[in-house]
């Protein structure tokens, strides 16, 4: 069971994106709250990769009401109020740069 399983980011030394997921563990050995967290975190990140960033927030922010910890949750959150502030440079928004490590 992944969480994040399909952004793509750039990390410090590589050009080029690659698919970044959090391991949260396995599938048929979750509980019931990760799979929910799993789940919710996917349509929130497809809500963030189609560029609905008013959308992706209220979902981010669902999500943590009930995980107020998880950290790519915060993260992505983060990024649609700076997208939702300013609209994005020229690119594809949904690619996130990591400039360290």
């Amino acid at each position: 069971m992944a969480h994040a399983a399909e952004t793509c980011d750039p990390v410090v030394g590589k050009s080029a994106p690659i698919p970044v997921s959090e391991v949260l563990g396995e599938r048929d050995k979750a509980g019931e709250i990760q799979a929910q967290l799993c789940a919710r975190f996917a349509e929130a990140l497809d809500d963030f990769q189609r560029q609905q960033w008013t959308q992706a927030a209220s979902a981010f922010e669902a999500i943590l009401k009930h995980h107020p910890a998880d950290g790519p949750t915060r993260f992505y959150l983060a990024r649609c109020r700076d997208y939702l502030a300013q609209a994005p440079q020229a690119g594809d928004p949904a690619v996130i740069y990591m400039n360290a490590k």
